[in-house]
Parts: structure tokens; C-alpha cells; sequence
């Protein structure tokens, strides 16, 4: 099974900011499916558009940084690194 840490990540912060799907990508200037498929695990997104988004939905870039390399397949224990020391990956 492929990890989609990220977009379970961006749905939360999704639902908790009250968006819909629709209203993220009107605000994030994308498509209602890009935001879906980022969500869903089924794509990634480029690292400006995944800057933009958290942007929005007041989330932390490097927490999502460190979502998308483990998603990616690199491995955990090379990317811990990028998150602040107050968090770890299970937040």
C-alpha cells in the first residue's frame, strides 16, 4: 500500500479550515481534482503549488515537506531532519 501521509495531512488541515475541496482550489488557483488527487495519494504536488496550499490552510511547510519525501519512499530516518525539533511524525 502507498503512504499518503501528505494527503491525509492536507485533508485535516482541509476539514479543521472548513474548506471544501472546491473552495481550496478556487483559493489555491488549481483544479477541485488536483486537490482530490493530492489528497487521495494518486498525485504530488510541486513544491511551490504544496507552499501555496499550507500557506492557506495555515499548515506547516516543513511538516508537509516531510510528508511528501516519506510518500516519496525516502526513507524516514534520512528525512527527520527537516522537521522542527517540537514535532516528530506522528503529529
Amino acid at each position: 500500500m502507498k503512504s499518503q501521509k501528505l494527503g491525509d495531512y492536507l485533508r485535516s488541515l482541509r476539514e479543521t479550515e472548513g474548506y471544501s475541496t472546491w473552495a481550496l482550489a478556487e483559493r489555491a488557483e488549481c483544479s477541485q481534482s488536483l486537490i482530490s488527487a493530492i489528497e487521495n495519494g494518486e498525485r504530488f504536488p510541486h513544491l511551490l503549488r504544496l507552499w501555496e496550499i499550507l500557506k492557506i490552510l495555515d499548515g506547516d511547510f516543513r511538516q508537509g515537506l516531510y510528508y511528501l519525501c516519506v510518500d516519496l519512499g525516502i526513507p524516514e530516518s534520512d528525512v527527520e531532519g527537516i522537521l522542527p525539533e517540537e514535532m516528530d511524525e506522528n503529529s
